[in-house]
């Protein structure tokens, strides 16, 4: 899912680093080019590759790959590191191995354990925060091996579960994405990522070569890494923006069911053991690639709405202010002055 959008707390939980070092995180929405709303507004959301160059940036500011999330500093180039260890590894049994071991033996504030067995293997995550309140930053950094793996395999690589200490909230449901469609469990002891032994077998199939293309932009690849998964919903989200791409219509869920090869009154069980319904699906979808058509500042109104189904630039109007409180244009215009 190329299109999908980073919610408000993801942005608010990614400056919070820079702000207990003493930084205005409006300013640096607002040196990026973002809307300094993007912190506070709960319907204001950006784009992926957006979410990358303020990660960038943060790291940047900071001289810290954990944005100043940890009581210690992360210091620049174990990405790097780590990374370059892996690429001798056989499988990702092997690489999540280096991983952890690289892990406790160069970053301060971070400590990881993982463990294998005959059907699964368990990285498990500790952290020493700076005084963060919220848990971004063992979400940030699970969603960063998982994504890493998948670099490493070349391939989608599944998850079973994934565990969380934090108590599931009202923006719970963005891991659904965070983590391809995988089950996240809140409010358990632990946060952690828990694989498949075939997950595990996967082979590591990157280069030297790989690793440096990578790390030119390592973060943009990271937070932009094409979302597939395995779940209903992630199959019918990636199939919804494929259709509304090619054909410009909205489709219906007899449409989607006939695709799943499913009954239509069996994708809505299948959706809703999920926690989600086709229409919020189809409404995402359409509210995601109406932000990233926004941002790219090529279309007028009247086309966004034309490529994503809808019969006339006043209903499209009206739906995207029901997803963001604001009109197309006006959020278009967010980033140029500090409203």
């Amino acid at each position: 899912m190329q299109t999908i959008t980073a919610p408000p707390q993801f942005v608010r939980s990614l400056l919070e680093g820079a702000k207990l070092r003493g930084y205005d995180a409006g300013e640096i929405l607002i040196a990026e080019g973002l809307p300094a709303q993007a912190q506070e507004n709960q319907r204001v959301r950006i784009s992926t590759k957006q979410f990358a160059a303020l990660t960038t940036r943060v790291i940047q500011m900071l001289d810290d790959e954990a944005c100043g999330q940890l009581e210690r500093r992360t210091p620049p180039g174990l990405l790097y590191f780590q990374l370059r260890a892996c690429l001798s590894s056989h499988s990702l049994e092997d690489a999540l191995s280096l991983w952890t071991l690289g892990v406790n033996l160069n970053d301060p504030s971070r400590s990881a354990s993982f463990c294998s067995g005959a059907e699964t293997g368990t990285l498990v995550l500790e952290l020493q925060k700076s005084g963060s309140k919220d848990n971004y930053i063992a979400e940030s950094t699970l969603s960063t091996v998982h994504r890493i793996l998948c670099w490493l395999a070349e391939d989608f690589v599944p998850l079973e579960r994934v565990e969380l200490t934090r108590p599931q909230s009202d923006f719970s449901e963005e891991c659904h994405y965070l983590f391809y469609g995988a089950p996240v469990l809140f409010g358990q002891d632990r946060d952690s990522l828990v694989f498949s032994r075939r997950s595990l077998d996967f082979p590591c199939n990157r280069t030297r070569e790989s690793l440096d293309s990578f790390m030119q932009a390592p973060w943009e690849w990271i937070v932009t890494l094409s979302r597939r998964g395995t779940s209903p919903a992630i199959k019918v989200r990636l199939w919804l923006e494929q259709v509304l791409n090619r054909d410009h219509k909205a489709p219906t869920l007899n449409n989607a069911a006939a695709y799943m090869g499913l009954h239509p009154q069996s994708l809505k069980r299948r959706l809703k053991k999920e926690g989600i319904t086709y229409q919020i699906l189809k409404e995402e979808a359409r509210r995601d690639m109406a932000i990233n058509l926004i941002d790219q500042k090529r279309y007028s109104v009247e086309a966004i709405g034309f490529m994503l189904g809808y019969s006339d630039a006043s209903t499209f109007i009206r739906a995207f202010k029901s997803w963001t409180g604001l009109t197309p244009l006006a959020y278009g215009n967010l980033g140029n002055s500090p409203l």
